[in-house]
């Protein structure tokens, strides 16, 4: 079973000095080209052109001497002894008799006959490590799927398709070369003479971006198959790819967004110094906890105050790739009531799967609550329409477009909440999301989620159909 993209990306998370910030679906730039090459092959003798030069080595030096021999026809040994004498296999005296050369010689000796030969063939480039690659295990995606998916294209650099010279004989040589291939193949390519086509492909991997965690260095990593690819890696940096597409300046100028959550905490780093951010963070949610320990203590006197040893997942920091599996246990389990809350929505995250999750959670009696909506939209989501159609079809489902809110909340009944910057319904399936920083602060006590959880559905109330 394939790993999901949040679990790539909680595997990658331990590089020294850095922290994982933020990870997204891509393609890298592959090439598919149609070539002319130049090879040497070894070249059998046809069985004529073998008996003509048994019968000239045997001392048959005439044509007739040789046709007479061989009983065929005085034709058809000077048309095999023409193509022969052309191909530097026979010469002839100047007295007029057949002598083989020493080409043939050493090939009628048991040594190969190898001849230049241009033969057409098709393989696969790297965009970015300009590199032949083997793709016999790779899966490859063409540009509609890409666009059918919303994924971004990772470009390649130089931003062409590559020149013949820039291609090694050698390199496009071991890429052909089979596992099973114990020795030295029999065909060697000696040069790549001209390109006459270049489709582009696209190899699926999961960008994962880092950031130092003092500092102002962005790093991007590449993971394929679950695998990190040090190579696409160092190309990407050597290209100056992170600041290029314009990753580095997102991540290390991002502002900090507004909490619309109500408890006054951070969801953005605030620039430059992240170790900062880290201390900032841990302040205000050590600040949450006393102010929710001095209310508890005002409602019940006599209650243990929590203080800041209150358990640590009661209030906790949610990375990056913990928030897809918050989702889809939010979506699985929840019993009472489920909200999200999400500016964007996009067809890759409320798919099929997730609307089959959704209708079962309504058909199980929960009540459903999504809003969204920031800005006007050019082309309406179909996952939009499926939503709508399900809140027609569902009393206990209220799907309504808040307007301009940067809030990005879930809560799944009153079990807990998280209050994030990261966009639940939408962090898949746009290639021009920008990256950033993304964390959240998971809140896991009752009373507090249960209370937020009725200021939240007043933001409901001015449209929509579903539960009351």
């Amino acid at each position: 079973m394939s790993m999901r993209p949040d679990e790539i990306a909680r595997s990658f998370d331990d590089r020294p000095g850095f922290n994982l910030v933020d990870f997204e679906e891509v393609g890298l730039p592959v090439y598919r080209l149609t070539s002319t090459v130049l090879t040497l092959q070894p070249k059998a003798y046809s069985a004529i052109e073998e008996f003509v030069l048994r019968a000239v080595e045997a001392g048959l030096a005439t044509v007739e001497t040789v046709a007479g021999f061989l009983g065929i026809s005085m034709t058809i040994v000077e048309a095999t002894a023409s193509i022969l004498i052309k191909d530097d296999e026979l010469t002839v005296s100047p007295t007029g008799t057949l002598r083989l050369t020493r080409k043939s010689e050493r090939v009628l000796a048991g040594e190969s006959h190898i001849r230049p030969h241009e033969q057409s063939l098709v393989f696969r480039y790297d965009g970015l490590t300009r590199r032949p690659i083997r793709t016999d295990e790779l899966r490859l995606w063409e540009p509609r799927d890409l666009r059918d998916r919303g994924i971004r294209e990772i470009r390649p650099f130089p931003p062409k398709r590559p020149n013949p010279e820039e291609i090694k004989g050698d390199e496009l040589q071991a890429v052909l070369r089979t596992p099973s291939q114990a020795t030295e193949p029999s065909v060697q390519i000696l040069q790549v003479k001209s390109i006459s086509r270049a489709f582009a492909n696209f190899i699926p991997a999961i960008a994962l971006i880092f950031r130092r965690l003092s500092g102002n260095e962005v790093q991007v990593g590449f993971a394929i198959d679950g695998r990190l690819s040090r190579e696409h890696e160092d190309a990407f940096a050597a290209s100056d790819g992170p600041a290029r597409m314009g990753i580095a300046p997102a991540i290390l100028n991002a502002k900090p967004l507004p909490d619309d959550s109500g408890f006054n905490l951070p969801i953005a780093p605030p620039k430059p110094d992240v170790a900062g951010a880290q201390a900032q963070r841990e302040k205000a949610i050590s600040k949450l906890r006393r102010q929710i320990a001095a209310k508890r203590e005002e409602q019940d006197p006599t209650a243990p105050a929590l203080g800041d040893s209150s358990p640590p997942n009661e209030v906790e920091m949610i990375a990056v790739y913990d928030h897809p599996p918050l989702l889809r246990m939010a979506l699985e389990e929840a019993v009472k009531r489920l909200i999200i809350i999400s500016p964007w929505i996009t067809d890759a995250v409320v798919d099929k799967s997730f609307l089959q999750k959704l209708t079962q959670r309504l058909n199980d009696g929960v009540d459903v609550y999504i809003g969204y909506g920031l800005g006007e939209e050019e082309r309406v989501p179909t996952a939009v329409k499926h939503l709508e159609k399900l809140a027609s079809d569902h009393h206990n489902f209220r799907f309504v477009r808040l307007g301009n809110t940067h809030a990005k909340i879930l809560i799944k009944d009153d079990d807990w909440l998280v209050t994030t910057s990261f966009n639940w319904l939408s962090f898949r399936g746009d290639p021009k999301r920008t990256f950033r920083e993304e964390w959240g602060t998971r809140i896991a006590m009752r009373d507090q989620v249960a209370a937020y959880a009725l200021t939240i559905l007043k933001r409901f109330d001015v449209g929509g159909s579903g539960p009351p």
